[in-house]
């Protein structure tokens, strides 16, 4: 027996359509006209609730990935200012709207972390400066003195001038 699909008007075999509570034991839309429905609404719903789809989607693999709640989260958000924990700019002037979860990678290496070595929220650009510095603190002390020195000398300057 076919089943006739008001969306798009095509009859289809009951299987091209999911199960449900009904009499008939079938959804009144067929999967993919189902399915179609669906992502529509939840872009009507992203667009007039932006902020609210921005904190959700920030939210929804943080257990998965770092072993964090939102809550804890926004905890470390509030703790730090609201701001990246090295440079102090805002999400919004992060590359991708928020502040990424800096961790320890000699404790979990790679983008997934236990949760315990969380070190702080920063933005893309200062968390991506760690990682092109292969997480290594002597790097980042002779980075640091790279700039110092070179800028120092472009200047005319000496480095203890310019510490000063």
């Amino acid at each position: 027996m076919e089943r006739k699909c008001p969306d798009c008007g095509a009859p289809k075999i009951p299987e091209t359509f999911n199960r449900s509570s009904r009499r008939d034991g079938w959804q009144t839309y067929c999967k993919r006209c189902h399915l179609r429905r669906t992502n529509e609404a939840r872009r009507r719903w992203n667009t007039a609730h932006p902020d609210e789809y921005k904190r959700r989607r920030r939210h929804r693999r943080l257990p998965s990935l770092h072993g964090l709640t939102a809550e804890q989260y926004e905890q470390m958000l509030a703790i730090q200012g609201g701001v990246c924990g090295m440079c102090g700019c805002r999400p919004e002037e992060s590359r991708y709207g928020v502040l990424a979860i800096d961790h320890d990678n000699d404790c979990c290496p790679g983008p997934v972390s236990c949760g315990s070595c969380t070190r702080g929220l920063l933005c893309s650009n200062c968390n991506g400066g760690i990682a092109l510095l292969r997480h290594d603190p002597s790097l980042m002390f002779k980075a640091a003195d790279w700039v110092m020195r070179r800028g120092a000398e472009a200047a005319g300057l000496t480095v203890e001038a310019k510490r000063a």
